[in-house]
């Protein structure tokens, strides 16, 4: 074997490596999908959020329920005066615990939609980066084939 045979022997052996890896990539590219990551952490956050928001929902519905019940063993007895007082008070405190849970509710579903938009935004770059790599796998596998081809086209006269 000469050098000539062996320069042939050793840029065809590199070429078809290049060529098998970069098939390998493009046939395994949905196998890991990284998009599934990304929805699954989204997912997290969310659940995060809902967790955080029931707690608190909880504690505003147990404090208005206290509330509530006090207004009955008021309205249950005879009024006086602070009794008529309280169960005013009682009542204000209940609207303003309707506000403030009506508040934190829409801050909640703004947060879970900030949080949407965020994961839509982080799925369109990587959806971009994917279709960007395998454009370029498929141009590396094109580029490995031809080179593959040439050398046995340029080998030809030395094999004969």
């Amino acid at each position: 074997m000469d050098i000539d045979q062996f320069a042939f022997s050793l840029f065809f052996v590199v070429a078809a490596v290049i060529a098998a890896n970069s098939a390998l990539r493009v046939y395994q590219r949905p196998l890991y999908d990284a998009g599934l990551a990304i929805t699954t952490r989204r997912m997290e956050r969310r659940q995060r959020i809902s967790v955080t928001a029931l707690s608190t929902e909880k504690k505003l519905v147990d404090r208005k329920q206290q509330i509530v019940d006090s207004l009955v063993d008021i309205m249950s007895s005879p009024s006086s005066q602070a009794e008529i007082a309280e169960e005013e008070r009682g009542r204000r405190e209940v609207e303003s615990l309707n506000e403030e849970f009506d508040a934190y509710r829409a801050r909640v579903d703004e947060e879970l939609e900030r949080i949407d938009a965020e994961t839509e935004e982080e799925l369109a770059r990587y959806r971009q980066r994917r279709r960007m790599a395998l454009a370029a796998d498929v141009v590396l596998l094109v580029l490995s084939l031809a080179a593959m081809v040439a050398l046995v086209v340029a080998a030809l006269p030395l094999f004969s």
